[in-house]
């Protein structure tokens, strides 16, 4: 844990973060689903998580591979 002083509050800062269990589940339902999908799409109502590298990563958990391309 990290402590800081500003004008006499202390503020402590976590070394690591992490997800809650409902976006952990959800993004490994996700990425359990990619594994599984074939040449189908996965669509969400919006973005699982407001975090662009764990967005991404979703993306492109399987890339489609289209037969002669």
């Amino acid at each position: 844990m990290i402590k800081r002083f500003v004008k006499n509050i202390e503020i402590r800062l976590a070394e690591t973060a992490g997800f809650c269990m409902g976006v952990r589940r959800a993004v490994d339902m996700v990425l359990d689903m990619a594994q599984h999908k074939g040449d189908r799409k996965i669509y969400t109502f919006g973005p699982l998580i407001h975090n662009p590298q764990t967005v991404e990563l979703l993306k492109n958990a399987t890339p489609s591979k289209r037969r002669g391309s």
